[in-house]
């Protein structure tokens, strides 16, 4: 970490709402900033509200994890979580390498090579060769396969869904940025460079989660590309990382169990990262909600 940091606030909130009583909601929350050489958490707040019970830990993915439990009746849940992190810019350019030199080294990331859940190498592989075109140079080839990408896959969020596979996308041609990503990965993979999928939020874009890849380099380490944003190395403080995994599946920002028999919904999501600004309270989140 060479270069100065610079500081970014962050909030995910979300509301869930039943059309009955639930007497009993446990849910797994993947909210929280990431630690690594690009970014060092400063300060979190967390609540949910009805108030819940639970414990963190670090999950086999280094991605911080809050289990939680609520234990009243209740036809709505928030959960929210804000703070502050520092960003580490990435040195740039990076150095070009055969991607050969890299091959021992790729063996220490099996699990971001084989086949996940939503990300099989092998149902994209014959694309992946065509566009790699026989180049070489790993920079290059995560260049050509994110910008390939970017530009095959037409930006539409409501195409797909959860399930929807990197062969899926393919096919259709359409999805958002989990899809763009998770296609991106199953050719990256083909050509047995190792990458994960990151699961975040987009500074200066309020929305929903965001999603990219992380490539393995040797001499950078996990290296950023956004094929949503035809960025193949993001290079500024342009993310806030809340967890990563082979594919969505491991990074899903709630998963909620319930077993009453009604059914729930996401009802509203407010999220958003900033450059330079205090904390963004939880408080002041809950105020902007819309009704219900």
């Amino acid at each position: 970490m060479t270069q100065e940091p610079v500081r970014a606030s962050f909030l995910y909130l979300a509301r869930y709402v039943y059309s009955g009583d639930v007497a009993e909601n446990d849910y797994i929350l993947r909210v929280h900033p990431y630690q690594d050489e690009g970014q060092v958490p400063e300060h979190t707040q967390f609540l949910t509200s009805p108030s819940s019970s639970g414990a963190g830990y670090v999950d086999a993915y280094g991605s911080p994890v809050r289990r939680t439990s609520v234990a009243v009746p209740h036809r709505e849940l928030i959960v929210a979580s804000s703070g502050r992190v520092r960003l580490y810019p990435l040195e740039t350019p990076l150095p070009e390498i055969p991607r050969s030199v890299s091959l021992p080294r790729a063996g220490l990331f099996p699990q971001f090579l084989s086949p996940s859940p939503l990300v099989d190498p092998d149902s994209v592989r014959e694309r992946a060769l065509e566009v790699a075109d026989g180049d070489t140079g790993l920079v290059s080839l995560v260049d050509r396969i994110s910008e390939w990408v970017h530009a095959g896959i037409e930006g539409h969020q409501k195409a797909t869904d959860i399930t929807t596979t990197a062969a899926g996308v393919l096919r259709i041609r359409q999805g958002g940025s989990r899809d763009i990503t998770h296609l991106a990965l199953g050719m990256l993979r083909a050509l047995w460079i190792p990458c994960r999928y990151v699961s975040g939020l987009l500074i200066g874009e309020a929305g929903e989660t965001h999603a990219w890849l992380e490539f393995w380099h040797p001499g950078a380490g996990w290296v950023g590309c956004d094929p949503t944003r035809n960025i193949s190395i993001v290079a500024g403080p342009d993310h806030v990382k809340f967890a990563v995994g082979r594919d969505y599946s491991d990074v899903a920002p709630v998963q909620s169990e319930y077993r009453d028999g009604c059914s729930g919904c996401l009802d509203q999501v407010v999220a958003e990262a900033r450059l330079e600004e205090e904390s963004i309270s939880t408080d002041q989140a809950l105020a902007a909600l819309a009704p219900a």
